[in-house]
């Protein structure tokens, strides 16, 4: 398997082949073969490699979980399963280390392992989580809200074709040839935006829906002074894609005790601080814009600098990607705070 770097928000299958470094070794073996006994002995030290660890993931009835994460904690390494549910970390040095599998739809788990000279390997079982369904949430589903929009650029012109995705409801939505969308799902309460199209800044934002609503919403155009790369980025098809696909996730999953404070909520809030918003705890767990846990307080963020928040408290995010990016919410509350683009949160 290839490794992914840490942390990172979605990860790659590659089939497991014979490493190019195992395919050398035997072609020198039989070169030396051919040459001389000498020449064999030297090809064997040569094609000594460290150890390493490898592993399967299951389920409890022992079939294979297909793209578990699986970290090596302690080195910042990760692995996803492949078909056959298999992982392999190489060239781990010999000692105590701990794995860690993920996979939305099961318990997470952790593993200590021994990697002797010969390497390791285990077998991670991973328990399903029972999808229960809440009998407020059905109900909150069945009287829902109609969400319409007009899409414009920064001079008033309607924008055809932009890529609508509703977290958690639907990601399939295009503007029509006048600009306009609907969400075909009723949706009640929040509800969070992104739209992209190339040429045009992304979109993000959210709002509360107690009753149908219609907006208007604007996306302004890029610079053609930018480079390709730069307008690819900033029209939302780079590297940050990943934290997005994570967020619709967690909307998807989470109990009905996690909340969203939109950005119609800290309009209201004007510059107070999140503290005086949300209230604050020294146990608060904060991700930046989807990314990685940050460091900085809760009050070093303003409400008219925010777009979004997530609010997370202990034990309520069933995708559990919250872990993968530092924070555990069996441990306190996470907040995941999402930066307006044109704004940096002042520090104290």
């Amino acid at each position: 398997m290839g490794e992914e770097p840490f942390p990172a928000g979605q990860g790659v299958l590659v089939a497991v082949t014979p490493s190019r470094s195992a395919m050398i070794c035997s072609a020198e073996i039989r070169r030396a073969l051919l040459v001389s006994a000498f020449s064999v002995a030297g090809t064997t030290v040569l094609c000594q490699t460290a150890p390493g660890i490898s592993g399967r993931i299951t389920d409890e009835n022992g079939r294979p979980v297909t793209g578990a994460r699986v970290e090596l904690r302690s080195t910042q390494r990760r692995v996803v399963s492949d078909d056959e549910g298999r992982f392999e970390f190489r060239n781990v040095a010999p000692g105590r280390f701990s794995l860690f599998a993920q996979r939305i739809g099961y318990q997470p788990r952790s593993v200590d392992i021994v990697v002797t000279e010969s390497g390791a390997s285990t077998t991670i079982v991973l328990a399903s989580i029972p999808q229960v369904l809440d009998s407020i949430r059905i109900r909150e589903r069945g009287s829902g809200m109609r969400y319409s929009a007009l899409v414009l650029d920064d001079n008033g012109t309607p924008i055809p074709d932009v890529a609508v995705v509703v977290a958690g409801v639907e990601n399939t939505i295009r503007t029509d040839s006048v600009g306009r969308f609907t969400v075909a799902k009723k949706v009640h309460g929040a509800l969070v935006l992104r739209m992209r199209k190339i040429g045009y800044a992304a979109y993000f934002g959210s709002l509360n829906m107690f009753s149908d609503r219609a907006d208007t919403l604007r996306m302004a155009r890029l610079s053609q002074n930018l480079t390709p790369v730069q307008i690819t980025e900033a029209s939302g098809f780079g590297r940050d894609t990943f934290v997005y696909k994570d967020l619709d996730q967690r909307t998807r999953w989470k109990t009905h005790l996690a909340a969203i404070m939109t950005t119609d909520d800290l309009a209201k809030a004007g510059r107070a601080n999140l503290c005086q918003v949300i209230g604050c705890t020294n146990q608060d767990c904060i991700i930046l814009n989807g990314n990685g846990r940050t460091l900085m307080p809760v009050n070093a963020y303003y409400a008219d600098q925010v777009s979004t928040i997530e609010i997370f408290p202990r034990g309520t995010d069933w995708s559990h990607n919250l872990e993968a990016r530092g924070c555990y919410t069996n441990r306190g509350r996470t907040l995941v705070i999402w930066m307006k683009k044109d704004s940096t949160a002042n520090r104290r």
